[in-house]
């Protein structure tokens, strides 16, 4: 190609470059790339061998030149081969031309020349000047044959002051014949040296392979080579390339230009004054058949080093992964740039004179173009310039996936940040796969973008693309996606935009979409800040089309965490220009504001049309929750500014919390002719809690709020479809007027008598408030009158004093023809329930109760309004219950087992003194309650005792400690009411006295007589789970009450045969579980009376001695429960009382060892079994060791 034909292809990228929003930066660098290719296409100029007729002078090979054919006059016989030669040299080359193998062929032969393998080292010493090209491995054909340099190492070692000009190349593969150039597998190592400003680029380079002027061969590769640069002495005034591919106009067909897996390495303090590349192709630019160029795995690492330097020159110094000037591009794809803890810059004279960095830079003039998982990583480095993580040109097709550009650790970067940047002259653009920018801990002075791409004259579609920002401060916008499509249509799926914790100077967008000349669609795509600041205002879609629709739908915006915009935020806007009849719609979306300060208007979906098409804006959700907003706040806004129709439905707008001083819209519609409908909206305004705390807040005066304003031409249309304004758990509030609104639904938090939900004043106007024909439905949870006792009694009743106001304007109220929608049952809690009647009056819409109510299956005879219990209290009763069963246990566990340990301990030992003793207990009971109690429980007692012989027997008294705990489940069904199934745990503390009398034989036997007393604390846990009051809180009590537990027994032990006996008894027992006044977590004042349980047992036990040391025991019983009865009372009104009282069954079989000479241990384990009112199983142990 000549000058003159380079020429014109720059101006014909110019002219592109103009069209596109291309920095100058870009287009500088798509500038430079082509004025680099063009030396080396340019014809007349001097090779690295000097041309034709040209002679080298200064000469110096490891193998003295004997394989250079060409210029040494030696007859060349087969191939020219110079490799695996190994030297160094020193300053006495210093002017000379340095080769490690060098090997040429001349114009006359078709032998191959080869050139691999070499090792050359060059030490410098002192201040010497190497003025000269250097290279390990040289091959140059000039005739018919292929050049190969490969597997070629090049060392360069400084002292700080030697310097180096023309060229340092490791593999050097150049061809002016019709052969193929290779230059793969080279070394370059250059350390704590100085290159001067060279005209000969690349000046450093791991392998060249090249394609001379008026060579017409195929194949130049240059793959897998590396360039190591370091030492903190190295400055470097040259381009620096680690594989370099070049070719020109006059390839032969189906050839490849190829740099694949070239490395360059710059470390330990090194400065490099000019471009870096991993790899470099300058392919043929003329349109050639089947001709293609490659580039793949490519990587620039830079570490502790710095590039360029701020001498005030015009340099811009780029670092690019792989850079690729061709005819066509069939794909490049993992080439990366590395860069830690260092410094680039340009020179700075200028704006353009700066530092860029990217991964991969593409120029192709044909043909798609294929570009995935190129990447860039810049952490705790400067730059002074840009970065992006591919820069595409291209005449066709362009297609850019999985992209990623990091930059962390406290960067710093001058210019912007991008991921991909795509250009293409006439064909689409597409950009897919998980594309993502993330910057962390950094400052960028300019904006951070995901995706720049357009199409002169083609489509262009994207998904999926992210960008990430945090701890971070951006002087400029961050934006997901920016495509255009001059002439055609462009469409985005997803892709996201999350900022955290950073400071942002302008603004923040997911996507800006335009189509000059179609459709432009945008589905998904999101935005999220979260503890920020942002200059401007943040905005999730925007898409404009000329002469096309413009449909943006489904995207959502999430600000949070005292975040703070100075001005607006947008969900979505969407703009159509033009004559067509094309639709511009923003439906679909969300925004979700919390904690944070907004300082203009919100808006969810924003549609504006120019021409004779519909602009729409429904189905947007707009949500805010503590926030401030100064001005509008409109879910849906449609605007037709043509002939067209603007309409705006189905809008969702939540307030919670938070402050508002404008006027708030269900939606807006307006259109400029006269068709413009809105309607069917909902305005929710919410408190935080079931107490109405948090409630939103509004200007008095100013703020209006709108079910829908529809304006078409000069006139006002009313709404489509009813709208509704739907209060949960608010009160307290005050707005200047509400309009527009059929349909009022309140959920009202817990009230006071006399409170009020919405009180308006009508504004600077005094306006009235007009709510004619609406439907007002009313859910009340707790409702309390004004001394805090129950709503309309123990006061006036009358509604003017004992009411809930809903709405009130001291203006007036106009009511006409305004209905209840459904019946208005209160609730007090969990527990009581009673009607209420909404009415209204000149000035308010009011709750009152009222002394009758009219049943609708007997409208002729008005019912007294008595307040109701809820009958599934009856399982806070039962929770109630459950103690009690726990302290039966307690009882049980002393007057069975307890005694029955002490007069064997005492018995058994026959000592004087005091004889410890204890038992274990647990098992699992049910009892018939009504419903039933299940029980789990352990009991432990421990005691001492002692026995005193009297006149009439054997006396045994003993004090004793006493631990229980367990579980319980509860069940209570009812006929017209859902279950309730409760739970709670329950323990016990105590201590007490026992006695038990043997008196003397009388018969076969003796008579007994027993007895204990004790007390202490019981505690009981109880939640009622689907007990639960209009919030959805569950019924719960902890109480701690004394209990007590008394018995005594008679029985007769009949010793009727050796080793035979039968004990016949007859006991009672009481217990008595004090009572308590609770109140609920659920606000209901719950007194829970005494509870006593009286019962009897009669029974007998067999017993058989069945060896010495082994006896066995099985019994049965017979119990009557007199009373356990749980009463107690809600607000004083009686709750169905549960009741275990009634008749069982008990069973008992156990075993008793005692000691042997071995082992003077005693155990007896027992199983009882009981069924009737109560079932189940208890085991007990005892356990004693004898001294």
């Amino acid at each position: 190609m000549t000058q003159g034909a380079m020429g014109n292809l720059i101006n014909r990228y110019r002219a592109v470059l103009r069209k596109c929003r291309v920095k100058n930066a870009v287009s500088r660098m798509v500038l430079v790339g082509a004025l680099l290719a063009a030396p080396l296409f340019a014809e007349g100029l001097s090779s690295v061998t000097g041309g034709t007729g040209t002679a080298w002078a200064g000469k110096y090979s490891i193998d003295n030149l004997a394989n250079d054919f060409k210029y040494n006059g030696e007859t060349q016989t087969g191939d020219a081969v110079s490799s695996d030669l190994i030297g160094t040299v020193g300053p006495e080359h210093a002017g000379d031309e340095i080769y490690g193998g060098l090997a040429t062929t001349p114009s006359s032969q078709s032998h191959n020349t080869i050139a691999s393998g070499n090792k050359l080292t060059i030490e410098a010493q002192g201040e010497a000047v190497f003025s000269d090209r250097i290279a390990a491995g040289y091959a140059g054909s000039w005739g018919a044959g292929h050049s190969t340099a490969n597997g070629n190492t090049l060392t360069i070692n400084g002292n700080g002051k030697t310097s180096f000009s023309v060229f340092a190349r490791a593999g050097y593969a150049d061809n002016w014949g019709p052969g193929n150039s290779e230059a793969s597998g080279n070394k370059l190592f250059f350390n704590n040296a100085i290159f001067q400003e060279s005209s000969d680029s690349p000046g450093l380079a791991g392998g060249l392979a090249k394609l001379n002027t008026g060579s017409k061969g195929s194949h130049v590769i240059a793959n897998n080579n590396e360039v190591h640069i370091s030492g903190g002495k190295t400055v470097i005034y040259t381009t620096v390339n680690g594989g370099n591919a070049m070719t020109n106009n006059n390839a032969q067909g189906e050839s490849l230009a190829q740099a694949d897996g070239n490395k360059v390495y710059i470390t330990g303090g090194a400065r490099v004054v000019g471009a870096v590349h991993g790899a470099q192709i300058n392919g043929n630019t003329a349109e050639t058949e089947n001709w293609y160029a490659e580039a793949h795995n490519n990587l620039v690492e830079i570490s502790d080093s710095f590039v360029g330097i701020k001498d005030y020159s015009e340099n811009q110094n780029f670092v690019v992964g792989a850079g690729v000037v061709a005819w066509r591009v069939k794909e490049a794809h993992d080439n990366k740039v590395v860069i830690s803890n260092s410094t680039l810059t340009g020179g700075q004279k200028d704006a353009k004179a700066k530092s860029y960095v990217t991964a991969l830079y593409v120029n192709a003039l044909t043909d798609p173009v294929e570009i995935s998982r190129n990447s860039v990583t810049f952490s705790k480095s400067t730059l002074d310039g840009y970065i992006w993580g591919t820069c595409i040109f291209t005449t066709d097709r362009a297609s850019v996936s999985n992209t990623t550009v990091e930059v962390s650790n406290g960067s710093n970067i001058g210019g912007y940040v991008g991921g991909d940047f795509v250009s293409a002259y006439s064909g689409d653009v597409i950009a897919e796969g998980e594309r993502s920018v993330s910057v962390s801990d950094s400052t960028v002075g300019g904006y951070i973008q995901g995706l720049y791409m357009t199409t002169n004259n083609g489509n262009a579609s994207a998904q999926g693309g992210s960008v990430s920002v945090s701890h971070s401060v951006v002087g400029s916008y961050i934006q997901g996606d920016a495509v255009t499509a001059p002439k055609g249509g462009a469409s985005v799926i997803g892709g996201s935009v999350s900022v955290s914790d950073s400071k942002v100077g302008t603004y923040i967008q997911s996507l800006s979409l335009t189509a000059s000349n179609g459709n432009a669609s945008a589905q998904g795509g999101s935005v999220s800040v979260s503890d920020s600041k942002v200059g401007i205002y943040i905005q999730g879609l925007s898409l404009t089309a000329s002469n096309g629709n413009a449909i943006a739908e489904g995207g959502s915006v999430s600000v949070s965490d005292n975040s703070t915009v100075e001005g607006y935020v947008i969900g979505a806007s969407t703009t159509v220009r033009g004559t067509s009849s094309a639709t511009s719609r923003a439906s679909g979306n969300t925004i979700v504001i919390e904690n944070s300060e907004i300082g203009s208007l919100v808006y969810g979906g924003y549609a504006v049309n120019e021409s004779s098409g519909i602009a729409e804006a429904s189905g947007n959700i707009l949500t805010l929750k503590n926030v401030n907003v100064p001005s509008f706040i409109i879910p849906g806004f449609a605007q037709n500014n043509g002939s067209g129709k603007a309409v705006a439905e189905g809008n969702t707008v939540t307030l919670q919390g938070g402050t508002y001083s404008g006027s708030i819209y269900g939606s807006y519609a307006r259109a400029a002719g006269t068709a413009a409908s809105a309607g069917g909206n909902t305005v929710i305004l919410q408190g935080d809690d079931v107490f109405g705390g948090g409630s939103p807040s509004f200007s008095a005066q100013a703020t209006v709020i709108w079910g829908s304003y529809a304006l078409g031409g000069n006139k006002v249309y009313a709404p489509s479809s009813p709208n509704t304004l739907n209060f949960i758990d608010a009160k307290g509030m005050t707005a200047a007027n509400i309009r527009n609104f059929s349909i009022l639904k309140y959920t009202l938090p817990n009230m006071i008598s006399q409170e009020s939900v919405l009180t308006l004043t009508g504004g600077a106007d005094n306006e009235k408030t007009d709510i004619s024909n609406a439907s007002v439905s009313v859910a009340v949870a707790d409702v309390w009158g004004r001394d805090g006792g129950e709503f309309g009694f123990g006061g006036d009743k009358s509604p003017e004093n004992d009411r809930i106001i809903l709405l009130k304007n001291d203006n007036g109220l106009v009511s006409d023809g305004w209905k209840q929608d459904g019946e208005i049952i209160a609730r007090e809690g969990v527990s009581l329930a009673f009607e209420l009647a909404a009415a209204t009056d000149d000035t308010s819409l009011y709750l009152y109760r009222p002394e009758t109510f009219i049943d609708p299956s007997d409208p002729d005879h008005p019912h007294p309004n008595d307040t109701m219990v809820n009958p599934q209290t009856k399982a806070l009763a039962e929770g109630w219950l459950a103690g009690l069963t726990l302290g039966i246990q307690a009882g049980n566990v002393a007057a069975d087992q307890g005694i029955g340990a002490m007069r064997y301990a005492a018995v058994r030992l026959d000592r004087e003194g005091w004889l410890p003793f204890g038992v274990l207990e647990g098992g699992s009971m049910k009892y018939d309650s009504g419903s039933h109690i299940n029980l789990q429980s352990l009991s432990l007692l421990a005691g001492l005792g002692r026995g005193v012989s009297t006149d009439w027997g054997l006396l045994i008294v003993g004090g004793f400690f006493e631990y229980g705990t367990g579980s319980y489940k509860t069940h209570n069904s009812f006929d017209t009411m859902p279950s309730v199934d409760g739970s709670g745990n329950a323990w016990y503390m105590g201590g007490g006295l026992l006695a038990s009398m043997d008196f003397k034989k009388t018969g076969d036997g003796h008579f007994y007589l027993e007895g204990s007393a004790h007390t202490g604390m019981l505690h009981n846990s109880f939640d009622g789970d689907a007990l639960r009051d209009a919030y959805g809180r569950t019924a719960e009590f902890d109480t701690d009450t004394p209990y007590y537990n008394l018995h005594a027994g008679l029985g007769y032990l009949w010793n009727f045969a050796e080793d035979h006996s039968l004990d016949i008894y007859g006991k009672y027992y009481w217990t008595r579980v004090l009572g308590t006044d609770e109140t609920l977590n659920t606000g209901d004042h719950v007194d829970f009376d005494d509870i006593t349980s009286s019962r009897t047992r009669l029974g007998a036990r067999y017993s058989y001695q069945a060896t010495e040391h082994v006896s066995a025991y099985i019994g049965a019983a017979w119990e009557h429960e007199f009373e356990g009865v749980s009463d107690s009372s809600v607000f004083g009104y009686d709750i169905d009382s549960p009741k275990i009282r009634g008749d069982s069954g008990r069973g008992e079989i156990g075993l008793r060892f005692t000691p042997t000479d071995d082992l003077p241990l005693t155990v007896d384990i027992g199983v009882q079994g009981y069924a009737g009112k109560k079932e189940g199983v208890t085991g007990s142990l005892f356990v004693q060791y004898e001294f």
